[in-house]
């Protein structure tokens, strides 16, 4: 049928059953989320007028979402600055308990948070950050956001440096991945998300420990996903570009490759909490990678960014 030929009434042809309704939620925080009902009769819709659906009901189904979150905690891990806190503060206005791990005693969370101490080398470090939260509602988030980054290459590699990349950015998001399967109770939901490297999609030998470490933590998201999904959990990774200046990097730099990438666009943190909100709606994804790069991966850069100039 051509597009011009479409019927003005091709929607209400369409059986009842088969028209599930799309409605978009505004949320007090960042971004727009599509909420979408798993029955029609969830509101009050009047098919022959349109679209149509009762304030009142909305309002409803908005308390109930926040009620239901109130019920759930959240750990995020690196939370004391940047992209962590802000994942923190993020979620914490949706409504979750949210247990925030730092490195030390003086560091500070963002208010509301429920304070978690702990060094990663530990090999101790899930039982100590889990604990923060008894008393808590059940552990249904985990965002494994803490990572280590420093500089080794070819002809430069540090074995020291290469083992404390693979303690941090991999073994503690599996020993934190274990103790949140281990206190799972199957038939719930539950969600692990794993902060990658958007260069894993575009690599270059710059940063050589981190960079394999990351590639390690990516392969087990993937297997984490395979072996958790009977007990009702998912694991997806999150991989964004350049978001904030990094130890090392000249303001001038920073603000010369920000965007650097074919949208024009430099990725924010705030991209990172969207991406999150996304996850935890979407009960069904799972082993997946989401990355945040403007496109990057499509013009790649031979070094890491903070060692080029914008063409």
């Amino acid at each position: 049928m051509k597009p011009s030929a479409v019927p003005c009434n091709a929607h209400a042809a369409v059986p009842a059953k088969f028209r599930v309704p799309l409605v978009y939620r505004r949320k007090l925080s960042i971004g727009d989320e599509l909420l979408q009902l798993s029955e029609a009769d969830s509101l009050q819709f009047n098919w022959g007028a349109g679209l149509g659906h009762s304030p009142s009901l909305l309002r409803a189904a908005g308390n109930d979402n926040r009620a239901a979150m109130s019920e759930r905690t959240a750990i995020v891990t690196g939370a004391g600055k940047r992209v962590g806190a802000l994942i923190v503060a993020g979620l914490i206005d949706d409504g979750w308990k949210v247990v925030a791990h730092v490195h030390h005693f003086d560091d500070e969370v963002p208010q509301g948070a429920v304070k978690a101490i702990a060094e990663l080398i530990d090999p101790e470090c899930a039982t100590r950050i889990f604990a923060a939260a008894e008393g808590l509602p059940p552990v249904r988030l985990l965002v494994n956001n803490a990572a280590r980054f420093a500089h080794d290459g070819f002809g430069s590699f540090d074995p020291g440096e290469f083992d404390k990349h693979m303690i941090v950015n991999a073994r503690a998001p599996i020993l934190l991945t274990e103790e949140f399967a281990r206190r799972h109770q199957s038939g719930e939901e539950g969600l692990v998300v794993n902060l990658l490297d958007s260069k894993l999609l575009a690599p270059n030998p710059d940063f050589l420990s981190y960079t394999v470490s990351k590639q390690a933590l990516a392969g087990f998201t993937e297997l984490a996903a395979l072996a958790l999904a009977g007990v009702g959990i998912r694991a997806n990774g999150i991989a964004p570009a350049l978001m904030l200046r990094s130890a090392g990097q000249t303001e001038a730099n920073f603000e010369g490759m920000h965007s650097a990438n074919p949208l024009g666009l430099g990725v924010e943190p705030e991209h990172v909490l969207t991406a999150i909100r996304y996850l935890i709606d979407a009960r069904t994804v799972t082993g997946q990678i989401i990355t945040i790069d403007g496109g990057q991966r499509f013009d790649p850069p031979a070094r890491d960014v903070q060692f080029m100039e914008r063409r």
